[in-house]
């Protein structure tokens, strides 16, 4: 198991690949998710191809965590020698591509950290009257626009940055500064990637608040500074994959509990959140990259920083992706007898003659005994249930939705006797969808 401490440690990086690679002198091209090769990128650079026995091509980088960080290592570069070239950096961080994926990334800390409280703590995300939002960028926009979606609490946005701050102003969130965050706030995102909360943050938090519980949207080294502090006090926990808690002193002397979802790690990897088919779009633009990389060009020699996707060559992937992904994954689930241009299947699940933890197996929102914790629905699905009027379901159907509602984007409920694909395609055309994907559930009766 390689860490990013042994990534830091001189000589280490440079063993891993040569042992990776072998000894067939290949190109290597690195694609990092983080910014991990950013400390030993000068080292990278020392190396002679004919000793080592690999060509280090260039690394192309993912987030913008990593992106801020290979942009550090360069401005190291500027007091070395002349003739010491660092290796050629693409990025995605900052493309249309990861604008998109870092949108679902926010809906999905959003539903991860509701599912830690639920089923882990029996707390509620919306039972937080006042949730903070610390850092307003890609994800933290994300983060509070589902938030406000969802009628979650009052939703209060701090940034470092003023002008980020304006930007959350303008979209109607109320801004506030850290301090007054950790006065109103018992639930707090943290969204920064540069060490949003320190220690001495959490000591000054308001004597309202009995209970302060954190979610973190990167590793906890990047985003939080509180742990040392916290280490001096007595903590329980039942994973650090969902949380850790501590009873600590306030500086009027008053105890106050702090809960750490994931022990300050991303809350989304522990729930192994499923961002959707755009993920795949992230994935080509970084293999476009690396393409780039393999081709000698000179202008790259030129080139000065971080090097990033031309223009045509997001539109062509997104082209693709549109092409290939547009399709809407819909769910319906009904009682209704299935109308024209339907057959019936055996696999057809009778809604009515089943309780709502079998429905939920069905649907893959329940884990069997021998599988892995559930992994949340992707970002493109939707659910659509509709019920004959007099039908009696309406328990079952209520029960359900409280259920799912987390694993899906949006859940209609008609209460109808339409053939169930006249009314998929009636919301098809409504919502202008091109393609849209149809299970039917039907009752035999």
């Amino acid at each position: 198991r390689i860490t990013k401490n042994d990534l830091k440690t001189p000589g280490k990086a440079v063993q891993l690949i040569s042992t990776a690679v072998g000894t067939s002198n290949p190109k290597v091209i690195i694609l990092d998710i983080g910014g991990y090769f950013a400390p030993c990128l000068a080292e990278l650079a020392e190396q002679n191809p004919d000793i080592c026995g690999w060509t280090l091509m260039g690394i192309v980088e993912d987030t913008e965590n990593g992106h801020k960080k290979y942009h550090e290592a360069l401005e190291r570069f500027r007091p070395l020698p002349q003739n010491l070239k660092p290796p050629l950096i693409y990025s995605v961080a900052r493309s249309q591509m990861k604008m998109t994926e870092d949108y679902n990334v926010g809906k999905s800390l959003v539903r991860a950290a509701d599912s830690i409280l639920r089923h882990v703590l029996d707390l509620r995300l919306e039972e937080h009257p006042v949730i903070g939002v610390l850092g307003f960028g890609k994800i933290g926009s994300s983060i509070a626009a589902h938030l406000r979606q969802l009628h979650i609490g009052k939703v209060i946005v701090y940034d470092v940055n003023p002008a980020i701050l304006l930007r959350a102003a303008s979209h109607d969130f109320v801004i506030c500064s850290k301090e007054q965050m950790l006065q109103q706030a018992s639930f707090i995102f943290c969204a920064t990637g540069n060490k949003a909360l320190n220690f001495n943050d959490l000591v000054h938090i308001g004597s309202d608040i009995d209970r302060l519980i954190i979610a973190s949207c990167t590793s906890a080294d990047d985003e939080l500074d509180v742990h040392e502090g916290l280490s001096q006090y007595e903590h329980d926990m039942i994973t650090h994959e969902d949380f850790t808690r501590y009873l600590i002193r306030r500086q009027d002397g008053t105890n106050v509990e702090i809960i750490l979802l994931c022990n300050g790690n991303a809350v989304n990897f522990s729930r192994r959140a499923i961002l959707g088919e755009s993920i795949r779009a992230v994935q080509a633009a970084m293999m476009v990259c690396a393409l780039n990389l393999s081709r000698p060009n000179p202008e790259h020699t030129l080139e000065a920083g971080i090097l990033t996707l031309a223009n045509e060559e997001e539109m062509t992937i997104a082209r693709l992706w549109l092409q290939h992904f547009s399709k809407l994954h819909v769910r319906l689930i009904t009682n209704v007898m299935i109308g024209e241009g339907a057959t019936e299947d055996d696999s057809d699940f009778p809604v009515d003659q089943a309780s709502v933890d079998e429905l939920k197996k069905y649907l893959g929102l329940q884990r069997a005994s021998n599988t892995d914790p559930i992994d949340f629905m992707d970002s493109e699905r939707k659910i659509i249930i509709t019920e004959p009027r007099g039908s009696g379901n309406s328990t079952l159907i209520w029960s359900l939705i409280r259920d799912v509602r987390n694993y899906y984007d949006l859940i209609w409920w008609f209460d109808c006797n339409d053939p169930p694909y006249g009314v998929m395609m009636h919301l098809a055309q409504r919502s202008f969808l091109i393609h849209v994907g149809e299970s039917f559930f039907v009752n035999r009766r």
